[in-house]
């Protein structure tokens, strides 16, 4: 590594130290965000920008796996209607709980 790639490297942790501590601390995609901010001279916009689709980080440049499931708008409507029966069955075992409580 050159002490300009080093330079750039300590510019860019410096700048960014949330990302630096998740990445200190073990963050993958912090790490990889880094590596891809140091290829682009630290421009962030230039990572979105990124014309190495050949590079094996190039799915990760903008620090989001894309192995995250998108969901289709009638899994999301499956999501909400089973959190909203979940959240109402919690309500009764609650009501209950109050009833027997003051009995």
């Amino acid at each position: 590594m050159s002490p300009k790639e080093t330079t750039i490297l300590e510019e860019i942790r410096r700048q960014r130290p949330e990302l630096a501590r998740r990445a200190d601390e073990g963050s993958a995609l912090a790490a990889i965000r880094i590596h891809c901010l140091e290829c682009v001279a630290g421009i962030g916009s230039e990572v979105v920008k990124c014309t190495s689709p050949k590079c094996s980080l190039f799915a990760y440049r903008l620090g989001r796996s894309p192995r995250v499931r998108v969901l289709t708008d009638e899994q999301k409507a499956a999501a909400v209607a089973n959190g909203q029966r979940l959240a109402a069955k919690a309500a009764e075992a609650r009501a209950a709980k109050a009833e027997g409580g003051e009995g």
